[in-house]
């Protein structure tokens, strides 16, 4: 039997395998590994006004609110002065350049490490550089947790800078990257028995095929060159939108009534006298507001975040990931055009702006949030797929860093049209093996 048949029937193996323990633990590691990096990076949003809570105090400024204004339980502060709380970012000194620091140097660190450890994981292993990711996510994680100020001159924000930088992560280790056909086929047979974790490092050091020099000859073919610019392009697509909206989420969260009490205009009196009409939250129990915080997120990923995903398990394999990932920069163009063009009467209308904003964000997950890293991870040969799905998901990050200058929903809405438009340099994987959408099965 010729190497290319041994090859093709080592992979069969794995093409043909019925579902076992292998697979879920594969489902279930690669999950921890995706729920860590979300948590991450989304957390940080309900986790700075705490920190700002607590290490920095209530900032309070002189004032009185209008004799006609009146809160629910809060009656008592209608009708004398008070030291009225305002926001960290916009009233402590530098606050708006420390907030938006703390928020910049994880996207930074994701930009930094997905590019990197791609490069890693195609070198070295999916699984050992899967392993040396998570000692380093456990390690910036203590080290979250520890950061203090005790010791002179230090700044907790720019400690928990530091750390949260470091925190980035990506996937295990498989059979396709060893080159030994022979190899290949008993680490099939013993994995899909649960006997064995698939790979081979002795295999993996004596094929260490990931040269630069084989890189640019490949992607030097416009064929191959094209899906890696259409899966970079439709993730920065996607991201500026989908992140440009995750910025904004206090917006959201106001014209749904979930982001704590809303600000009222009083007279406020500085330090040298002076009074002037200022926008400010009223003092009310911090937990309340974010309490009121978390629902409110709750209910925007229960609407439609939650369904979309679970829409996508069902259906991608029936419908293709091209025609879904097609679908939902259409429909999610169509939402952003709707609401930049009737923002002025939608911002009120607290239903209306909730159907549209719930269709978006069902059809960002049942459409690009979930394709765009399903697609990388099935075109590449197996010796660049780390790398390529690496520079894929870091083109994301650029949008993430250039999307504080993005602010209009008219100009979401053209990029996510782009992003349709780039789907077409993608090839349809459903119903595909591996082997064939890389065409390492005719190498």
């Amino acid at each position: 039997m010729s190497p290319q048949q041994n090859k093709a029937k080592a992979f069969a193996h794995l093409d043909e395998g019925k579902l076992g323990w292998f697979h879920i633990k594969t489902v279930l590691i690669a999950g921890a590994g995706f729920f860590s990096d979300a948590y991450d990076i989304f957390v940080i949003s309900q986790a700075l006004p705490m920190i700002y809570q607590v290490y920095f105090g209530p900032q309070y400024i002189s004032g009185k609110f209008p004799a006609d204004f009146s809160a629910p339980g809060e009656a008592q502060i209608v009708k004398t002065p008070q030291n009225v709380k305002v926001d960290f970012a916009n009233n402590y000194p530098n606050g708006v350049h420390m907030d938006a620091w703390l928020k910049a140097c994880t996207n930074w660190g994701n930009l930094i490490g997905q590019i990197s450890f791609g490069i890693a994981g195609d070198s070295h292993g999916r699984k050992a550089v899967y392993g040396f990711e998570l000692m380093v996510i456990i390690i910036c994680t203590i080290g979250s947790v520890l950061t203090g100020t005790t010791f002179y001159g230090a700044n907790i924000l720019h400690i928990l800078s530091f750390w949260r930088f470091f925190l980035v992560s990506e996937l295990e280790e498989t059979t396709q990257f060893v080159g030994d056909a022979e190899i290949a086929a008993r680490d099939v047979e013993l994995a899909l028995q649960g006997k064995a974790v698939i790979g081979n490092n002795n295999a993996l050091k004596k094929n260490k095929v990931n040269k630069v020099s084989d890189f640019k000859t490949y992607f030097s073919q416009w064929k191959n060159m094209k899906i890696l610019i259409g899966t970079a392009y439709t993730w920065f697509a996607l991201d500026v939108a989908w992140y440009g909206l995750a910025l904004n989420q206090s917006t959201v969260l106001n014209l749904i009534n979930f982001n704590g009490p809303q600000k009222v205009s009083i007279n406020v009196t500085d330090k040298n006298g002076v009074t002037t009409l200022q926008k400010v939250m009223p003092p009310v129990d911090i937990q309340d507001i974010f309490y009121q915080t978390a629902v409110g997120n709750i209910i925007i990923a229960c609407a439609g975040t939650v369904p979309g995903y679970w829409f996508t398990v069902f259906l991608i394999e029936k419908l293709g990931r091209k025609p879904i990932q097609y679908m939902g920069f259409a429909v999610i163009t169509i939402c952003l055009i709707i609401l930049a063009a009737t923002w002025d009467t939608i911002s009120h209308n607290q239903t209306a702006f909730m159907a549209v904003f719930t269709i978006a964000q069902f059809f960002f997950q049942f459409g690009p949030n979930t394709t765009t890293f399903v697609i990388p991870g099935e075109v590449f040969p197996t010796r660049f797929k780390a790398t390529c799905h690496g520079i894929s998901a870091a083109a994301g990050c650029w949008s993430i860093l250039a999307t504080n200058t993005v602010t209009v929903l008219s100009t979401f809405a053209v990029i996510m049209a782009t992003g349709g438009l780039a789907t077409a340099l993608l090839p349809e994987t459903r119903g595909k093996t591996l082997e064939e959408l890389s065409g390492e099965d005719e190498e």
